[in-house]
C-alpha cells in the first residue's frame, strides 16, 4: 500500500517563513570543465527549481532565475539560506536589491557544516 505524501497543516503554513535553500551544482567529474547549475528548493512547497547558469554569482542571467523562481512561488517573505560561499552571498544580496517588494532575510549555515545547507 502506497503511503500519502506528506501535508502540512494548514495552519502551519500560515504562520512560518518560507525558507528557500540555494546552493551551485556541477553535473559532471571535473568542476572546471562543467557548467555550474544553481538549484533551489522551497520549505513549503516542497518544489524545487534547477537550471544551468553561465557562472556562479550575481549576473543578470541567474538573478532572473532566481526572481523567476520567487514569482511562481509567489512568496512575500522569504528566509533565503545558502552555504557562505561568496558567489552565493553574492547572488542572494543582489535578488534582495532587485525585488524591493519582497522580504527576503538572508542566512548563512556555518563554515564546515554541508548538512545544514538543505532541506
Amino acid at each position: 500500500v502506497n503511503k500519502p505524501h506528506r501535508r502540512q497543516p494548514e495552519q502551519d503554513k500560515e504562520h512560518c517563513v518560507p525558507l528557500l535553500a540555494i546552493d551551485y551544482f556541477f553535473m559532471g567529474q571535473d568542476d572546471g570543465k562543467c557548467m555550474p547549475n544553481l538549484a533551489v528548493i522551497c520549505s513549503i512547497t516542497r518544489m524545487c527549481f534547477s537550471k544551468p547558469v553561465l557562472k556562479k554569482g550575481a549576473d543578470e542571467h541567474t538573478v532572473k532565475m532566481l526572481q523567476d523562481a520567487l514569482n511562481k512561488l509567489g512568496h512575500h517573505r522569504v528566509v533565503f539560506k545558502s552555504d557562505q560561499e561568496p558567489s552565493s552571498v553574492a547572488l542572494k544580496h543582489r535578488a534582495a536589491n532587485d525585488t524591493p517588494e519582497r522580504e527576503l532575510v538572508m542566512e548563512e549555515s556555518p563554515v564546515g557544516d554541508s548538512q545544514s545547507d538543505g532541506l
